[in-house]
C-alpha cells in the first residue's frame, strides 16, 4: 500500500481546504458584519481578528491520527504509525494464569519498540442489545409483550438516567480493545510483525476462552463516533468507512 506523509497533500486529500474555501464568502460577509458591530468595544481590526480565528480553527478530526484501512492486512495506516485493534470481551474475573499468558504476550522481543493501548469503554448505546433480548418475548405476544416492552423503556432510559436516585446507576456496554502500533513508515519487515503479534494475541485469547474479534475500517469509525460525538439516547449513529476518504474526516468537530 502506497502512502504518503506529506501533512499538507494529506489535508487537501481529506477535504479541509475546499470546505474551508467554501464557507470563505458566506464567513467573509459574516466576519464584515460583525466588525461594524462590535467595532466600537474592540475597535474594528480586533474584533474581525478574533472572528477570523476562531473560524479557522482546526477541526477535531485534523487533530486525529488515522488516516487509511487496509482490508487485505486488516491494518490501519496512520499519520505516523502503523498498528491494529482488537476487541475482546470484557473479563470481570480474569485469574493470574491468564495474566501470566497476557505477560508471556507483552514480552515479546518486538515489543520493545511498539506501543500498547488497554482501552476500556462504556458505551450508552445499549438499544441493539436490548432489541435482540426483547425480540423473542414479543414475539410470543400477550403479557409477555408487554413485559418485554415495559423492560425494553426502562432500561434504554437507564443508558443516561440513573435506575435509583440513592446513586448513578447507568446500563452500558463495557467493551475492551487491545491496540499495538508500530511508529513510522512500516517495512514489510513491520507488516509481518504485526500480524504475528496479532495472531499470538488471538491464540493467547483462544486459550483463555475470551470471545474477541477484529476491529476494521467501518467499526473504528462507529467507536470513535460514539466516543467523540457523545449525545443521548440508546441509539448509535448509521455511520460506515468511506473507502474514497480518509478516515479522519469521517469524524465531526
Amino acid at each position: 500500500m502506497a502512502y504518503s506523509y506529506d501533512l499538507e497533500t494529506s489535508a487537501k486529500e481529506e477535504g479541509y481546504e475546499a470546505e474551508r474555501a467554501g464557507l470563505a464568502p458566506l464567513m467573509e460577509r459574516a466576519s464584515a458584519w460583525m466588525g461594524r458591530l462590535g467595532g466600537g468595544l474592540l475597535g474594528a481590526d480586533g474584533f474581525v481578528a478574533s472572528f477570523r480565528s476562531l473560524e479557522q480553527r482546526d477541526r477535531l478530526s485534523a487533530m486525529l491520527p488515522y488516516r487509511v484501512y487496509d482490508p487485505e492486512t486488516m491494518l490501519f495506516h496512520n499519520r505516523a504509525s502503523t498498528g491494529w485493534i482488537v476487541e475482546l470481551a470484557p473479563i470481570a474475573n480474569g485469574d493470574e494464569s491468564f495474566i501470566s499468558l497476557l505477560k508471556e504476550w507483552a514480552t515479546e522481543d518486538a515489543m520493545t519498540r511498539g506501543v500498547v493501548q488497554i482501552i476500556n469503554w462504556s458505551s450508552p448505546r445499549i438499544a441493539p442489545i436490548i432489541e435482540d433480548w426483547a425480540r423473542p418475548r414479543e414475539a410470543r405476544g400477550g403479557v409477555y409483550r408487554a413485559i418485554a416492552k415495559a423492560r425494553s423503556e426502562l432500561l434504554e432510559k437507564a443508558a443516561w438516567t440513573s435506575l435509583t436516585n440513592a446513586s448513578p446507576f447507568l446500563v452500558r456496554e463495557w467493551r475492551a480493545f487491545v491496540a499495538l502500533s508500530f511508529p513510522g513508515k512500516p517495512s514489510s519487515a513491520d507488516i509481518f510483525e504485526l500480524q504475528a503479534l496479532r495472531d499470538k494475541l488471538e491464540g493467547t485469547l483462544d486459550t483463555a476462552c475470551v470471545a474477541h474479534g477484529r476491529v476494521d475500517g467501518s467499526g473504528l469509525v462507529a467507536l470513535m463516533d460514539d466516543v467523540l460525538n457523545p449525545r443521548r439516547g440508546a441509539w448509535g449513529s448509521d455511520v460506515g468507512l468511506d473507502t474514497n476518504r480518509m478516515i479522519a474526516p469521517h469524524k465531526k468537530k
